[in-house]
């Protein structure tokens, strides 16, 4: 069984690594793919901002602080993990692709991320990602 959990290092990110973590010791799955989202770079791309040659970190120190420790959740637990970090202006339409494209079994997320006024409902990514979704989605509060 494939896993892919997503991660924008909001505390409901965090709260699913744990439960990822979990399920994987309970199941026994071996592999977990970490995918982080950034539409940071692609929003400054997309209105004509130059980005230095190898400049590839906008992370918000937020993230970054979350994403490290979500990594410390898998590897103190043993567990075998990737991490991806895509470039989108959509995360849900990216994570959703990345999954199909790959052929995950499970996504998981957290029900709401970082996102400002986005994050005022359910979380327009989680929510997003359950209407497109062409597998199961476990959202964890």
């Amino acid at each position: 069984m494939k896993l892919l959990l997503c991660a924008d290092g909001s505390e409901n990110s965090i709260r699913a690594a744990q439960y990822t973590a979990s399920l994987a010791k309970i199941t026994g799955i071996n592999r977990i793919t970490v995918i982080h989202v950034d539409t940071l770079i692609n929003l400054a791309k997309s209105r004509g901002i130059t980005l230095p040659i190898g400049f590839n970190d906008l992370f918000d120190p937020k993230v970054k602080e979350g994403l490290n420790e979500i990594e410390n959740i898998l590897r103190r637990e043993g567990i075998p993990f990737e991490t991806k970090v895509l470039e989108d202006s959509d995360a849900a339409e990216a994570i959703c692709e990345y999954a199909k494209f790959y052929n995950y079994d499970l996504i998981i997320l957290g029900s709401r991320g970082i996102g400002g006024i986005k994050g005022l409902f359910l979380g327009s990514v989680s929510s997003k990602v359950l209407q497109l979704a062409h597998c199961p989605v476990t959202i964890v509060k």
